[in-house]
This record gives structure tokens, C-alpha cells and sequence, in this order.
């Protein structure tokens, strides 16, 4: 599985960028110290500040308070969730955690939940996610919550995790969830629907590869690579195995700065790095930098995301970058001949079919692949010579011998030429 992921993260490098800036000044955010952002499946931007939540759908600007029952003004965590109420966000704030419905034309908010009316451990809640399984995780100041359906559960230091101070959030489709904490590196968890948590083991300085045990960030990539942020760099881990499998990032690597608050996948799989002092990203092979002197909002990165043109937004403490699409993105110049976009699929996610999106901007001979994150292909939808201009490809779900692929996270893989130049993750829920 490596050699598939170096082959796909060493592209083109990045030259120059313009950023567009996003702040009080011309533009409806309610505040410029911005610590989130999430994008819904309607192509929304929202961002959480230390005044409340911003939200921006391209063309108007809304927010909202606790004076509209958000629990918290400062909102630290956002995550989207395709529940079976529909599409919500959900939001961990300095209060307590709220949930909001987010259907275009009919925003709601739902009622807070805090420690006096749920099973919430804390109401200083730092991250949120939700798992493949519909389970909500609230990492806090004072341990982890769950929440699935009307059930609460809560679990501390006295129930294995390495820390109570929660940071980060992730979790990967083999099952495991990574809580990142401040001064006992990663707690790594496992759940089944009979036993609930089964096991918990920990990733920390002294037996593993990370470079601290303080983790700032954690994110799991469309590989299943996990890459943490810590206070002295970024740590890279490809495999379940607690020694094994480790890289290290660093100022000595090229890293802009060795405080790493946010990490993502941005396009043609190169992994971003936002810091204290700057974003980097990196190629495979290379780190390029960026600071305000090259337009950034601000240097301190607390987060990022990307949307589904392929355009980076990143929450910083002056305002909101975006790194935008078309020719405002990348230089042209810089793209090869053989230049492609693997834009999206849609629906995402999906139950019976999906359709997959791309544009060629030369003649080439296309394969793309379908793999799980097991590395295993488990589809080819196309072989062969395909002209330039946009191609669309449906994907049934089907898992060639295996019958129908399960509910999980899949990848769609691009080569030109034999060359693996691009991946695209794609959630199926049956």
C-alpha cells in the first residue's frame, strides 16, 4: 500500500498562489479569531470563532450566537453529519455541544447539550466527530463522550485513555478511534456494537514514533494514513502497529513551524500543514511555505478543509484564506501537459450509485481504479484512451467478485499513463 501512496502524493509542485482573505471588514464574519471550518454537502462554509458561528453558502453571510441557542460563542470543533434527520453540523463549544439541522432553506438549532441535561462528561469540549457508525465523540478538557441514539457513555484515564485533556479527534474505517491529548500522546479505541469500547492502547513519545505527547491535531488520510500534529512537528503513521511505520516532520524537513494545529489532504494529495507561524504543504518530497507576507490572512492556521471544487479554506486569527479555484489556485504554468482535475463524486455519500467527475486536459490512456482502504482494488471502471474535457463515470457500488460493496469509505484512484496522479475519498452507507 506505501508505494501507492508516494506514487499518488508525488506530483507537481506548488509555485505561486494568491489568496483571497475573508474578515469583519468586507465580509459578514462575525468575528476575525476563527478556530473552525467545516463544509456541509451543499458546498457551505461554516466557520467557528470566539464570538460564535459564521456561515458563508458563496453568496451571503450568516451567523449565529448563543442569543440563537448555541451553547458556547466560541466554537472550537465543526462536523458535518448525513444523519437519518437529514444533514447536520455539529459544534463543540466552551458550553456544551449543540447540533443544527442544515437543509439550505431551513436552517434549525436544536437545544444544547450540556452536563446538566445529557451525559456530556464536560461542557469545555474541545473536538467533535462522528464515525462511520452514526456515534458522536466529544473530546473535552475532562475526558471523552460518546453519543449514539439516546445513549451516553464517558470514558477517562481510570478507563484506559492516556489523558483527559482531549485535543484531537479521528477515527479510520478498520474501527479505531484516535483521541489526541495533551501530555498523553494518542488514546487509540476500538467499538462494537455489544461490548461497546473493547480495548484502548496508546501511541505516546516514549513508544512510538510521535515527537511529543502533546497532539494539537490528528486526520486520517484519503490512504488511511494517519498524520498527527503535535508542539515539536508532524508524525506520519501507516500501519495499527505502535512502533512501526513512523515518519517525523520538522523545521530541519522544511516545515514552516514545529507547532502543527491542522493537517489536511488538499488537492492532487498533497498534505497541508498549518502552524503557528505559516502553512506548508508537502508533496512527498518537499515542503513549500506560506506566510502573510505571501497573502495569508494570518500565520496561526487552527484549521482547514477543502472543498469540493478543490478549493482550501483555512480558519486563521486574522480572518478566513481561502485558496481558490481556477486560475487564482495554481498557476497554469505549473500544471503538466497531461494535466487533470479529479473534481468529485455526487452524491456523497451514496447508497446505489454515485457519479465520478474529471477533466483531462490532454488525450490520455485513463485508468480508474476503485479501492478500499485496505489497499485492495476491488473495481476498474475504465481502461483505455480517453479524449480531453470533462468524463463522467458511474459507479454502481458494485465490488466486482465480492458482490456489493459494504458501507464504508472507498477510494477512487486516477492514473494517466500508468501513473497513479490523483485519489478521491467516497463514502458508501447502505
Amino acid at each position: 500500500m506505501r508505494s501507492l501512496i508516494l506514487a499518488v502524493l508525488l506530483v507537481h509542485p506548488v509555485h505561486a498562489l494568491t489568496w483571497i482573505t475573508y474578515n469583519k471588514s468586507n465580509s459578514g464574519l462575525i468575528s476575525d479569531q476563527v478556530y473552525s471550518v467545516c463544509i456541509d454537502n451543499y458546498s457551505a462554509k461554516w466557520f467557528g470563532t470566539d464570538a460564535g458561528l459564521s456561515r458563508f453558502d458563496g453568496q451571503v453571510w450568516s451567523s449565529y450566537t448563543t442569543a440563537d441557542r448555541l451553547a458556547g460563542d466560541r466554537v472550537n470543533d465543526i462536523y458535518f453529519e448525513q444523519s437519518s434527520f437529514g444533514p447536520e453540523i455539529w459544534l463543540a463549544t466552551d458550553n456544551g455541544v449543540t447540533v443544527m439541522s442544515v437543509e439550505p432553506d431551513a436552517i434549525t438549532m436544536a437545544t444544547p447539550y450540556r452536563q446538566d441535561n445529557t451525559g456530556l462528561i464536560s461542557n469545555s469540549v474541545n473536538a467533535v466527530t462522528v464515525d462511520a457508525a452514526h456515534i458522536r465523540w466529544f473530546g473535552t478538557r475532562d475526558g471523552l463522550s460518546s453519543f449514539k441514539g439516546s445513549e451516553w457513555g464517558s470514558y477517562t484515564i481510570e478507563d484506559h485513555l492516556s489523558a483527559n485533556d482531549i485535543r484531537a479527534l479521528t477515527w479510520d474505517t478498520l474501527g479505531w478511534r484516535y483521541a489526541g491529548t495533551t501530555g498523553g500522546g494518542v488514546s487509540r479505541l476500538r467499538w462494537d456494537d455489544i461490548d461497546g469500547v473493547t480495548s484502548a492502547s496508546p501511541y505516546d513519545y516514549a513508544w512510538s514514533g510521535l515527537l511529543s505527547d502533546n497532539i494539537l491535531s490528528a486526520y486520517i488520510d484519503a490512504q488511511g494514513i494517519q498524520w498527527f500534529g503535535t508542539d515539536r512537528g508532524a508524525a506520519q503513521h501507516d500501519t495499527i502497529e505502535t512502533k512501526a511505520g513512523w515518519e517525523v516532520y520538522t523545521t530541519e524537513e522544511g516545515l514552516v513551524n514545529d507547532i502543527v494545529l491542522s493537517i489536511v489532504q488538499g488537492p492532487q494529495g498533497r498534505i497541508w500543514f498549518g502552524t503557528e507561524a505559516g502553512v506548508s504543504v508537502f508533496d512527498g518530497a518537499t515542503f513549500i511555505s506560506y506566510t502573510v507576507e505571501d497573502g495569508l490572512a494570518g500565520n496561526r492556521i487552527h484549521d482547514m478543509a477543502v472543498d469540493d471544487d478543490g478549493a482550501l479554506w483555512l480558519a486563521t486569527d486574522q480572518g478566513v484564506s481561502c485558496l481558490a479555484t481556477g486560475g487564482s489556485r495554481i498557476e497554469e504554468e505549473t500544471l503538466s501537459p497531461r494535466s487533470f482535475t479529479l473534481l468529485r463524486n455526487y452524491p456523497n455519500p451514496f447508497n446505489a450509485s454515485t457519479q465520478i467527475v474529471f477533466t483531462l486536459q490532454a488525450r490520455a490512456q485513463v485508468e480508474l481504479e476503485i479501492y478500499d482502504l485496505r489497499g485492495q482494488r476491488i473495481r476498474n471502471l475504465i481502461a483505455g484512451q480517453l479524449s480531453s474535457g470533462e468524463h463522467t463515470v458511474k459507479w454502481d457500488g458494485n465490488g466486482g467478485t465480492d458482490g456489493i460493496a459494504p458501507t464504508g469509505v472507498y477510494l477512487a484512484l486516477l492514473r494517466l499513463d500508468g501513473v497513479p496522479v490523483a485519489s478521491h475519498k467516497m463514502l458508501i452507507l447502505r
